[in-house]
């Protein structure tokens, strides 16, 4: 989500002064990917940054990613892109105001636009829940309950998506934002204690 919507506000897929290429996208897909985002806390990182500044046709959206790295602001804005995220399970737009100190723009979001940006993903879990089903030997129509959990499944795509792969089945929902961290806590006890 934040790689398709926010990170053009950053100059993302923005062209360099030449016109001959786009500015390079890995510290780009860094900063909208959680895990990845300290990657790009150093040095080396900052010093490429400006670099690609030099090279950036909008040398003003470059400026923002720039900031946001110095001031390590990347899990904040990380956390305003979850945000509209959730509120799309809700409504059908959401907005992304980034108002931290020295950056400020805005970004809409549709749920149609996030729908577009995970369907490969959805289509992936699919599969998989396609072949649980014939692992286990057992018709889908014969399936009667689903246990629904972690905030993902709370996107109106990934519902429908996997209730359409068992059309006889009620679904019943576990604690939405707790339960994955609850389950890595559990394996973790099991494996280290």
């Amino acid at each position: 989500l934040s790689i398709a919507h926010i990170m053009p506000e950053l100059g993302y897929l923005t062209p360099t002064k030449d016109g001959k290429r786009n500015l390079p996208a890995s510290y780009f897909i860094d900063l909208a990917t959680w895990q990845r985002i300290n990657l790009i806390y150093t040095a080396k990182a900052m010093s490429d940054l400006k670099q690609i500044r030099f090279e950036a046709e909008r040398a003003d959206l470059v400026d923002r990613f720039i900031h946001i790295v110095e001031h390590r602001y990347g899990h904040a804005m990380a956390g305003l892109v979850e945000r509209a995220k959730i509120a799309l399970t809700e409504h059908s737009w959401a907005e992304v105001k980034v108002s931290l100190p020295g950056v400020r723009f805005a970004a809409g979001i549709t749920r149609a636009g996030l729908e577009e940006t995970i369907g490969g993903d959805i289509e992936r879990v699919a599969a998989t829940v396609r072949q649980t089903i014939a692992d286990a030997g057992v018709p889908a129509s014969a399936i009667t309950a689903v246990f629904l959990t972690g905030g993902s499944t709370a996107i109106p795509l990934a519902k429908r998506r996997i209730l359409s792969l068992v059309p006889q089945a009620s679904v019943i929902e576990g604690d939405m934002f707790g339960s994955v961290g609850l389950g890595l806590a559990l394996d973790a006890r099991r494996k280290f204690a």
